[in-house]
């Protein structure tokens, strides 16, 4: 017998997911175990998102027609191939799920065609053979970016470095495009750099030469005290929203300022939500050699993490369990103020323990 989706809910979740979701429980039960390959398809598509919570919220209010849960059952058991291809769109709109399905058209719902005369036959053309159509392989790319992913760290760095400063609010997504017009309205308003701004795209010898100016002009932007404790301030006010919350300005600006110290976000970018890609350019920047550690330490702004050491036993920590962020795990957890805190999520499902958490006093 194949996956039964109402059986995935883990253990002790299930009156959880009835009371937060019960449309999408409702449907989880009527639907019978997978008995072929599309309809175990669909099961695996569900649960790999059984810990969105932004996700499920969306799915449950799309299936608010008791309706349009019936026609879904209707379909997973007549035509459950074309459910999951549904089900793929369902996953990128949950709050067109009703309309997506209504628009699925079963075979038993389709009129009788008459039938079609026979056609004279007429003697077979002679047809020139053509070439082999030579399709292309798909890349394999098991880690799809997310919406907010970053074309180009590099870009990304100096975007978010003009955006800390005050000077760029465009999109921090790593575009050369986006990059090249940023850095051309950023000469225009640096005379020093002796580039006469026209019309035309700026040279490559000229765009390395605005590239410079923004690096060092953030070097020294950041040294200064009041800008290094701005700084410290706004990556613990996306840190105190806490982890794998709704997107939220806040976190978005610690990303950015991330971004501006040399963290990277290459899959999921400036999405507003501290997950664990998010959590690995913290730890980064605030590692002994990080960016921001360097520049506080130059400032004399203290912080807590600065004597954290690996084999410090004294630190106050938190058990830990790994929340479940579509497909990724977040497992660090941080101090500010000395308070410990951690990050676990009550509308996540969670695994068991796997590892210590990693801690910091910020």
């Amino acid at each position: 017998m194949g996956r039964c989706i109402w059986d995935d809910v883990p253990a002790g979740m299930g009156w959880y997911v009835e009371r937060t979701y019960p449309n999408f429980a409702d449907l989880a039960k009527q639907l019978p175990c997978a008995n072929n390959s599309e309809q175990q398809a669909i099961a695996d598509k569900l649960k790999n998102r059984a810990s969105d919570t932004a996700f499920l919220a969306k799915l449950n209010d799309g299936l608010s027609d008791p309706a349009v849960r019936a026609r879904i059952v209707k379909i997973y058991n007549e035509e459950p191939a074309a459910l999951n291809a549904a089900v793929d769109k369902i996953l990128e709109h949950p709050e067109q799920t009703a309309d997506i399905v209504r628009g699925i058209q079963l075979k038993s719902e389709q009129p009788a065609q008459a039938p079609v005369q026979e056609q004279p036959k007429t003697p077979p053309k002679t047809e020139t053979p053509s070439k082999p159509v030579v399709t292309a392989k798909p890349e394999n790319n098991p880690a799809s970016p997310g919406a907010h992913h970053i074309e180009n760290a590099d870009n990304a760095r100096l975007q978010a470095q003009m955006h800390v400063m005050g000077v760029y609010k465009g999109d921090i997504n790593g575009s050369e495009k986006d990059t090249n017009a940023a850095l051309k309205e950023y000469a225009s308003h640096h005379p020093e750099l002796n580039i006469k701004v026209t019309d035309k795209d700026l040279t490559a010898d000229q765009l390395k030469a605005v590239k410079d100016a923004v690096a060092a002009d953030f070097d020294k932007w950041s040294h200064d005290k009041t800008n290094a404790q701005h700084l410290k301030d706004t990556i613990k006010a996306g840190y105190d929203v806490g982890a794998l919350k709704p997107a939220n300005d806040s976190v978005k600006e610690m990303q950015i300022a991330a971004l501006a110290l040399g963290g990277t976000l290459p899959r999921f970018g400036v999405d507003g939500i501290r997950g664990k890609e998010t959590n690995k350019a913290l730890r980064d920047i605030m590692a002994p050699e990080g960016q921001l550690t360097k520049i506080l330490d130059a400032a004399g702004i203290e912080h807590e993490w600065k004597s954290q050491k690996p084999e410090d036993k004294t630190t106050k920590t938190t058990p830990t369990s790994a929340a479940v962020r579509n497909g990724e795990t977040s497992v660090i957890t941080t101090n500010f103020n000395n308070r410990a805190e951690g990050n676990i999520d009550p509308g996540i499902v969670y695994q068991p323990p796997r590892r210590q958490a990693q801690t910091f006093d910020v």
